[in-house]
C-alpha cells in the first residue's frame, strides 16, 4: 500500500494510507485543502493543497471530495466595511424587536 508523508505541526513528519487523507477541492477554483488526524497525537491537521499537492495526492490514491462553491464565495465585496457603529446599532435594532418573530414562523416567547 501507498505510503503518504505529511506533517503535523505537534509531532513532524507522519506516514499515512490513502484513506486516511480527506482532499475537499471546491468546484470553481484551483485550491483545496487536505486534512487528516495524526496517527501519534490524534490532532485533526489541515492544510492547503494547491494544484501541485492536489495532483501527488490523487496519483497516490487519495479520493477527492468536490464541493460546490457557496454563492457568497463567488459575491463581489467591494462595499465599504462594516464598522464598530454598523455593528452597534445592528445589535440595537435586534434588541428592540422580536427580529425572529417577524420573520419567521416560529412561537415568540
Amino acid at each position: 500500500m501507498v505510503k503518504i508523508k505529511a506533517h503535523c505541526p505537534v509531532c513532524g513528519e507522519v506516514a499515512l494510507v490513502p484513506r486516511d487523507i480527506e482532499l475537499v477541492i471546491p468546484d470553481k477554483a484551483s485550491r483545496g485543502t487536505y486534512s487528516f488526524v495524526c496517527p501519534a497525537c490524534c490532532e485533526l491537521v489541515t492544510k492547503p493543497a494547491d494544484d501541485h499537492i492536489i495532483e501527488l495526492l490523487l496519483s497516490g490514491g487519495v479520493k477527492a471530495r468536490v464541493v460546490a462553491n457557496p454563492a457568497e464565495a463567488r459575491e463581489r465585496h467591494d462595499g465599504p466595511r462594516l464598522t464598530t457603529d454598523d455593528l452597534l446599532d445592528f445589535l440595537n435594532d435586534l434588541a428592540a424587536t422580536d427580529f425572529l418573530c417577524e420573520h419567521e414562523e416560529l412561537p415568540c416567547v
